[in-house]
């Protein structure tokens, strides 16, 4: 198994084929990301798509990253993740993220994801789940009209 990253100028070559994965990660995301916008990201470089594979023929896995600097450090942020077979990959992509993390300059990485990540994190990593996101949604997904709840 592999993982590696895309360079911006070949994201077009593989995007037919896990446009469907993408679309799946995305639709967990929140509204905060769709199709389109993850490919514009990774196409320009602010998003990092990365592939997980036996061979290009048989794409596992899609993971994309972006660097966000906070005001007091720099963190890899794994965005969108999604695929198959994941515990046959899961450690490899958490090493190598790390890896490409650090060459980098980042002081950490960071995932937010639904609850069921808790499992993968504690079978194959040292990561600690930090905090607890709350949030308010005043947009509805198709962004036509402001909710009054409050």
């Amino acid at each position: 198994m592999r993982v590696v990253p895309v360079e911006p100028i070949g994201v077009d070559l593989f995007w037919d084929k896990i446009k469907p994965l993408i679309k799946k990660a995305t639709d967990y995301s929140g509204g905060r990301h769709t199709v389109d916008t993850t490919k514009s990201l990774c196409e320009t470089g602010m998003m990092q798509l990365w592939l997980v594979f036996k061979d290009v023929k048989n794409i596992e896995a899609i993971i994309t990253t972006q660097k966000v600097i906070y005001p007091a450090r720099t963190m890899l942020t794994v965005v969108l993740c999604g695929g198959k077979n994941m515990n046959k990959w899961a450690r490899l992509a958490i090493n190598t993220i790390n890896e490409y993390a650090k060459k980098h300059e980042c002081s950490g990485v960071e995932v937010m994801g639904r609850p069921g990540w808790r499992k993968i994190f504690k079978q194959h990593t040292k990561y600690k789940e930090s905090y607890v996101l709350f949030e308010k949604d005043f947009w509805f997904y198709n962004r036509k009209s402001i909710t009054n709840e409050i």
